[in-house]
């Protein structure tokens, strides 16, 4: 755990373009103690966790876990999350389709019932 600590205080602080330095600030903490986390020397307190996740504008969890377990659950959820919303859109072009069928449906219906009425008629009179 204390290796994807390591791994992840630097990655994450890099892929943000944080310096050591700007981090410690932010931490209220020395770059030396930024340094020594990052290469493994010092362990940070629960506050500090706090403070380097605030900083990072992430989850304090993300320190602990394995990157790339992180980036499979994300695929996942991106994944899971456009099938939903083709299927939405699936749905509502099938309504939309659907509704517009029986409006010219119902149209072409109402058009021919005054014709049919007409024809009856003829047909009785008869």
């Amino acid at each position: 755990m204390h290796e994807e600590f390591v791994n992840n205080l630097r990655s994450i602080r890099k892929q943000i373009g944080l310096t050591q330095e700007k981090l410690a600030e932010r931490c209220e903490v020395s770059p030396t103690f930024i340094r020594e986390m990052e290469i493994g020397k010092k362990t940070p307190s629960f506050n500090t966790i706090k403070k380097l996740a605030e900083a990072l504008g992430i989850k304090p969890y993300r320190l602990f876990i394995d990157s790339q377990s992180i980036m499979v659950q994300e695929d996942v959820l991106l994944i899971t999350l456009i099938e939903v919303i083709r299927e939405m859109f699936r749905q509502e072009i099938s309504n939309t389709i659907e509704s517009k069928v029986e409006k010219a449906v119902e149209k072409a219906i109402m058009e021919q019932i005054p014709k049919l009425i007409k024809a009856l008629k003829a047909s009785n009179e008869k």
